[in-house]
């Protein structure tokens, strides 16, 4: 493979989430007419220091949750604890009883983070959803319902 075959199959897997969701076998039949095999398309990202990995699942955050959610970091940045003791947090987590099944996408160790390699999270049918809350050191109520 050359340099600029190298280049364009960066460029390639770079360019979108699908993109980097193909596999080896993919890559070579759709760039390259089959021309190489999975081990070249795999020794070639490899020395350019792309590996295969689970795709790190996180929600979608519009660009306006984002800058909101900065600003109140900038904030509250110097609060001391007594000021977040007062504050009353939830959070809740969300329990499916299906299999679940990983996304793996080709990236540099550097980039788990980028939109690109990002999977967003799926809509759910159908699970259990748990809740809970504190405030300072005090515990707050749990709750637990079924989604049918």
């Amino acid at each position: 493979m050359t340099r600029q075959q190298e280049d364009e199959l960066i460029a390639f897997i770079s360019s979108s989430s699908e993109r980097r969701q193909m596999t080896f076998l993919e890559l070579s039949r759709t760039l390259f007419d089959g021309q190489f095999g999975v081990d070249t398309i795999r020794g070639t990202l490899n020395r350019r220091g792309y590996r295969r990995y689970p795709a790190v699942r996180k929600p979608f955050i519009s660009e306006e949750n984002h800058c909101k959610r900065l600003q109140f970091a900038y904030n509250h940045l110097n609060w001391t604890a007594a000021q977040w003791a007062e504050i009353f947090w939830t959070d809740e987590t969300w329990v499916a009883g299906r299999r679940h099944r990983k996304t793996w996408i080709t990236r540099r160790i550097d980039e788990a983070y980028n939109p690109t390699c990002v999977a967003r999270k799926e809509r759910r049918w159908g699970g259990w959803m748990f809740w809970g809350s504190f405030t300072g050191i005090t515990q707050g109520p749990g709750l637990f319902w079924e989604k049918e």
